[in-house]
Order: C-alpha cells, then sequence, then structure tokens
C-alpha cells in the first residue's frame, strides 16, 4: 500500500507543492496545470505521455471531464502517478513500476513544499531592517510587505487599520 510506503513522506511534500504552486495560499488540492508542472519537473513528458494525455488522466482521476476547474486529491494524485508508472513500465508489475517511476523521476526531478510553514516576519528581522533602513527602498519594502500582510476582504490595510501605500507614493 503507498501510504504504507517508504516514499509517503515525500511524496506528499512533493504533492503539497504542486498544490500550492502560482497560489496565493497554500492549498490541499492540484489544479490541471500543476499535475502537467509536477509531470514535465519529473520528465515524465515523452511520446508515450503528451500533455493531452496529461490533461486527460488528470480529468479521468478527477472524475469530471467538463470541469475546468476541478482539483485533484492526494489520492488521486497517488492514482494519476501509479497509471502513470504502468504506461511507462508495463512489463513490472503495478506496485514494482510504481516504485521504479518513484525512484528513477519523481524523487530525483520533482520539487517539494517546505516541512515547516514559514512564519511571517515583520519589520524588527535584521535582513529587513537593514534593507528598509535605506532610505530608496523603505517604500517599496513597505508596499511590499503590506501587500502580502492584506486583509481577506482585500482592503489594503495594516493590521492596525491605516492606508496603505499605493504606487503613486513611491513613484515621487
Amino acid at each position: 500500500h503507498v501510504e504504507r510506503s517508504e516514499f509517503a513522506e515525500e511524496l506528499k511534500q512533493i504533492f503539497s507543492f504542486y498544490c500550492s504552486y502560482g497560489e496565493e495560499r497554500p492549498m490541499e488540492s492540484m489544479k490541471g496545470f500543476m499535475f502537467y508542472k509536477f509531470c514535465r519537473d519529473c520528465a515524465l513528458l515523452d511520446e508515450s505521455l503528451s500533455y493531452e494525455r496529461v490533461d486527460l488522466l488528470f480529468l479521468h482521476h478527477v472524475g469530471n471531464s467538463n470541469n475546468r476547474k476541478a482539483r485533484m486529491s492526494y489520492d488521486q494524485f497517488i492514482a494519476a502517478v501509479m497509471e502513470i508508472a504502468q504506461r511507462k513500465f508495463p512489463q513490472d508489475e503495478r506496485f514494482e513500476a510504481f516504485v521504479r517511476l518513484v525512484t528513477t523521476h519523481v524523487l530525483p526531478g520533482a520539487r517539494r513544499a517546505d516541512k515547516e510553514t514559514p512564519t511571517l516576519v515583520s519589520f524588527t528581522h535584521p535582513r529587513v531592517t537593514e534593507v528598509f533602513a535605506k532610505e530608496p527602498n523603505r517604500n517599496i519594502v513597505r508596499l511590499l510587505f503590506y501587500y502580502y500582510c492584506r486583509t481577506q476582504e482585500g482592503r489594503q490595510r495594516s493590521k492596525g487599520g491605516e492606508d496603505l501605500l499605493s504606487l503613486k507614493d513611491i513613484s515621487k
């Protein structure tokens, strides 16, 4: 069973990375283009596995061929990787093909999410303070910092309620 395999933790980190790739916040499911990126990063694409085939595999495993907003769960991801393994190594038994694909393509090529969620760094961090202390950088750093600290409603306000800088403010 895949969950008990020696690769389970690494596969979860790989899945987490591709779920959140290109997203504003960490996600727990994968879009089709993320699955394609995973296949490309792992050097799985060739004459037997084209972009179109990856797209069809994704849609087959999410179970909804008409929904372009579909997202793939971890279990669906593992099932799709197992199917790719069977296509790449048809002479092998199903699990042996999976292990072979993971060891020869996935582990060497796939990117992984950090094990720990990074914490938000404030202006008191030494490197931030150093950059922030230089007058020409101050407004740009402040704008970037507050941009990533925006409220969920999308208003550009800091936690203290003050208005944030606009692009006009830093272009003076």
